[in-house]
């Protein structure tokens, strides 16, 4: 668990979010965590509601992805 906290420039304001999994996969803290707060995933859902970065995942597949991730696993993202 950990509360992933920031400034976002749309609404500027700062905020601060409680995870329950979290894995950076990078060193300017962007990473991949739940996000129980989006309301759908995938397809274009990320032009109304997208993150600042991070890629927003299910909470239930968090889990999984979570269990079966080792540090040093490539992550590729476009």
């Amino acid at each position: 668990p950990s509360v992933l906290k920031g400034y976002n420039p749309r609404t500027e304001k700062d905020y601060a979010v409680p995870v329950d999994y979290w894995m950076a996969f990078d060193f300017t803290g962007q990473g991949i965590h739940d996000a129980d707060w989006q309301s759908s995933f995938g397809s274009d859902a990320y032009q109304q509601n997208g993150s600042l970065g991070c890629i927003n995942t299910p909470p239930q597949t968090m889990a999984k992805v979570y269990e079966l991730a080792y540090v040093g696993l490539p992550v590729i993202v476009f």
